[in-house]
């Protein structure tokens, strides 16, 4: 995880780092720099630097994505302030550093993931605990009264038994279509 320091000015909309991978000792405007930034973050970044040079937040914190081929793709975390007046009293440059997070992103994802899959394994267990509930009960009740069926000694019985099993048994096909 590494930090590098970076300036920026709000009124040449211009950024230097004296130490970057891609830019080292070199200036690029905020439009070059944001074509390195994931679509989704540019506007948060953009708004930082905004916000912060015109004075309504005190320090800029934001996560962003970028995709510099040399890198491939990254997250960083960019904290700046501001730095310097002109005789006006209006901000002339931000300071600030950048902190590669990506290995904290992959680890906070990894464990999001890990704990989804937990999750997933939890109901994948409770619901087999349940079906084996749902399915055992007219199971149960098929092979008892079949037994039944088996020493009842007269018609009546033998009747009662075998509705009481047809009817367990379409419960139990229901049951086996509807969890199919």
């Amino acid at each position: 995880m590494y930090k590098r320091q970076w300036e920026y000015n709000p009124d040449t909309r211009i950024f230097y780092s004296p130490r970057s991978t891609v830019f080292e000792g070199m200036t690029i405007s905020l439009d070059e720099y944001l074509s390195f930034v994931d679509l989704e973050d540019r506007d948060l970044l953009r708004k930082g630097l905004e916000d912060l040079a015109c004075g309504k937040i005190h320090v800029m914190e934001v996560q962003i994505r970028t995709m510099v081929p040399a890198l491939g793709d990254r997250w960083f975390e960019m904290h700046a302030v501001p730095y310097g007046r002109n005789e006006n009293g209006k901000i002339r440059k931000l300071i600030g550093l950048r902190r590669d997070i990506t290995d904290l992103k992959m680890t906070n994802e990894l464990i999001r993931l890990r704990n989804k899959a937990e999750e997933g394994n939890r109901l994948k267990s409770a619901f087999l605990a349940n079906m084996s509930h749902e399915i055992r009960t007219p199971l149960n009740a098929i092979v008892g009264f079949s037994h039944l069926m088996t020493i009842a000694d007269n018609a009546e019985d033998e009747k009662l038994y075998s509705d009481i099993i047809n009817q367990n048994s379409e419960i139990l096909l229901q049951l086996i279509n509807d969890i199919l």
